[in-house]
């Protein structure tokens, strides 16, 4: 939140400032109900962008009623909840029946230690579900906050894949990891030298092996 008169280059943050709280929650409830009247697809990830493409236009998916875009801005907004009612709204996405509800708890863990540290026992059960997507996430999030997770053998499995979104993100993931722990996933890397789709997947494997 930005008083762009006095402060044109955007360089001092009034969200924190009491004085504007007004201003944020008016700013905020216009957002969510932009958002709403758009069926805004944005919560969609690239590769389940791509499977819903295959099947029907996403105008017409995030229509039809099973697309729980209420949810998540409530999901979205129980991340700065850092009392029990937040940690309960992440919950209920990560145990919920719901595979993009359960996406995005798990990414709000990544960038939340306490959260990852209350919710690691359902980011651990997110490890079994089918979605790759959700493994992925899940992992990442456990990883990055240094609790128990068998990385190595979720990557390995994932890079193995041909879905070349599912290969981005395990790529962003991995290029970020501890070098001894990349050193374990080499060998399901380089073979993606010469992945024939999305060349962002060649590129990434080059800069991780060079590394």
């Amino acid at each position: 939140l930005y008083d762009m008169l006095a402060d044109p280059w955007e360089v001092n943050n009034l969200a924190q400032n009491q004085d504007f709280q007004s201003v944020l929650i008016d700013m905020r409830a216009q957002l969510k109900e932009r958002m709403l009247s758009l069926h805004d697809t944005g919560f969609l990830p690239e590769g389940r962008l791509k499977e819903i493409d295959q099947e029907m236009p996403v105008y017409a998916y995030v229509r039809d009623g099973d697309y729980p875009l209420e949810s998540l801005l409530a999901l979205m907004e129980a991340r700065l909840d850092s009392t029990e009612v937040g940690i309960e709204t992440v919950r209920k996405g990560l145990t919920g029946s719901d595979p993009l509800l359960a996406y995005w708890s798990a990414s709000i863990c990544i960038n939340n230690l306490d959260l990852a540290r209350a919710l690691s026992n359902e980011l651990i059960k997110l490890l079994n579900q089918d979605s790759d997507e959700n493994k992925l996430v899940a992992a990442e999030a456990l990883y990055t906050h240094g609790l128990p997770v068998d990385v190595a053998a979720i990557l390995a499995e994932i890079l193995q894949k041909e879905e070349e979104w599912l290969l981005v993100h395990a790529l962003n993931f991995v290029e970020y990891m501890a070098e001894k722990d990349q050193q374990v996933l080499l060998p399901y890397i380089e073979p993606l030298t010469k992945f024939e789709g999305n060349k962002y997947v060649v590129r990434a494997a080059e800069r991780i092996l060079i590394h």
